[in-house]
């Protein structure tokens, strides 16, 4: 589950930048400020990395739910809610780790950020923030679904909705005024 976790950003991100790149790059104009659309590109695909570790995190829930662990941890002398931070924990040191591949590779594709040190530490806190706050989502979603199916599905609209109806792979001027949100 790991590979495809790092693999599905990592393919989207050459897709974004060596097959569409060109085309969508050339047609944003002034929209694009001028920069290459690898740069404008990378801070989307890693919101979309974000968004794409929380199925795997509702699917734990649930199965640890409705497979007994809760039951046997209940049995133990450990808090009612650790359960539940490791997974939320665990969520988001596997986002951060996904994260720094998918910006080595960005490195290699031709991303060049400007950013200060202090800059990149606030890109990590808002990332972290992100993660933190999808993997107590998909947590609750993995706690109410009925079955392993539903854990995954309640959490394909942050996978894959909230990317594409946002600007993270074309600036929202660059939409036609009626399809801007």
């Amino acid at each position: 589950m790991l590979i495809a976790l790092v693999l599905v950003p990592v393919v989207f991100l050459l897709l974004f930048v060596y097959i569409l790149g060109g085309p969508i790059g050339a047609g944003l104009g002034a929209a694009g400020r001028g920069a290459p659309y690898v740069d404008f590109l990378v801070p989307g695909i890693l919101m979309m990395t974000v968004a794409a570790g929380y199925p795997s995190t509702a699917i734990n829930v649930h199965t640890d739910r409705s497979g007994g662990i809760f039951d046997r941890f209940r049995a133990m002398a450990v808090g009612r809610g650790a359960l539940l931070t490791g997974h939320v924990g665990a969520g988001v040191l596997r986002t951060f780790v996904i994260g720094v591949v998918v910006v080595g590779v960005a490195l290699i594709v031709g991303f060049r950020p400007h950013a200060s040190v202090a800059g990149w530490f606030a890109v990590a806190g808002v990332v972290t923030a992100f993660a933190f706050a999808l993997a107590w989502l998909s947590t609750a979603l993995g706690l109410v679904a009925k079955t392993v199916a539903g854990a995954n599905s309640a959490t394909l609209p942050i996978q894959f909705l909230l990317p594409f109806l946002s600007s993270a792979f074309v600036p929202a001027e660059s939409v036609p005024a009626g399809c801007a949100g």
